[in-house]
């Protein structure tokens, strides 16, 4: 790992009328273009993302969504949906003057960041893509969730007038409902349920059980809060979508990591849409679920590879007319 770096320049881009984003960039100004988004959705962008870059390569550009981190105004869902992130990632770029960049995120991010990549094919160097949900189901929790944590997801719908013969074969319909009805609570800052959401996430994130108790702070409110919002909407798209336009960027050279036992973004998916993109790897972790210090070094490895391969010509993915 590289050491964590601070960003050399910071500044809020007015989106709409309304919004505005919180961008940072870090490292060479004229070096490889790489644009690294956040999960969640609510999420932020952290200064330790740094440590996975060579940042004498690369320029690293990282940006709180709608609502998120420093971006403003904060927690709100009006003109917040799929759509305008994408848009929003699109007006940076044009910002910044990038004729093409790389794109990179985990989570909520590896999903937006192949949105965006469906939508404007013609502005993408790679994408690099680790542990994302694709909306290959009908479903918001991949079954392997109530099969495994049985007990957590009971005490989890427990806040929730569930019927029992609906409680271990939830309808897609239901679970929007479970999302929508925490959404409601969360919404009116009732932190039984910000705290319920938040715990029942963490407790299946992670390979290994965290020794730490995680508190609750700021972050926690944001990430149930647009969670709760985001899920209850299918992340506004459609199921399958992914899946149904992969041809729009089925001659970009990609990248799609996953651990094989992630609980929360099932490793499926991404074989799924690995499968649609004759010009993607799959890099698997066998022993790791949502993520890990495997998968970081795999992601590691990849970024160096790719900043060696690429960094002689960087300066042709600059400068639009």
């Amino acid at each position: 790992m590289y050491k964590i770096e601070k960003p050399f320049n910071t500044f809020h881009l007015q989106v709409d009328d309304e919004n505005k984003v919180f961008v940072k960039q870090y490292g060479n100004k004229k070096g490889i273009p790489i644009f690294s988004i956040h999960g969640g959705p609510g999420g932020f962008s952290s200064n330790k993302k740094t440590k996975k870059f060579n940042l004498k390569k690369f320029h690293l550009i990282t940006i709180d969504q709608r609502g998120c981190g420093k971006s403003t105004p904060h927690l709100v869902v009006k003109n917040n949906n799929t759509d305008n992130l994408i848009e929003d990632i699109e007006k940076i770029r044009k910002h910044l003057n990038m004729k093409k960049f790389i794109i990179t995120g985990g989570s909520w991010g590896a999903s937006l960041s192949l949105l965006y990549c469906i939508k404007y094919p013609k502005n993408i160097i790679t994408y690099i893509v680790g542990s994302g949900s694709f909306f290959t189901t009908n479903s918001i929790w991949p079954k392997s969730v109530i099969s495994m944590f049985p007990d957590k997801w009971e005490k989890f719908c427990s806040l929730i007038n569930i019927s029992k013969k609906d409680l271990y074969n939830p309808s897609f319909a239901l679970e929007k409902k479970i999302c929508s009805t925490y959404f409601n609570k969360i919404k009116n800052n009732d932190m039984k349920y910000i705290k319920s959401w938040f715990n029942f996430e963490h407790d299946l994130v992670y390979t290994k059980k965290q020794n730490k108790k995680t508190k609750l702070n700021q972050q926690s409110i944001d990430l149930a809060f647009y969670e709760s919002y985001y899920y209850s909407k299918n992340f506004f798209r459609p199921i399958n979508y992914i899946e149904n336009n992969c041809s729009k960027i089925k001659d970009i050279k990609g990248y799609i990591l996953h651990g094989r036992i992630d609980i929360i973004c099932d490793y499926s998916e991404s074989y799924i849409i690995h499968k649609k993109l004759p010009k993607s790897t799959l890099i698997t972790t066998d022993d790791e679920g949502h993520w890990g210090s495997k998968s970081d070094k795999k992601l590691l490895n990849l970024l160096d590879d790719l900043a060696n391969k690429l960094y002689n010509n960087r300066l042709k993915y600059y400068f639009n007319k």
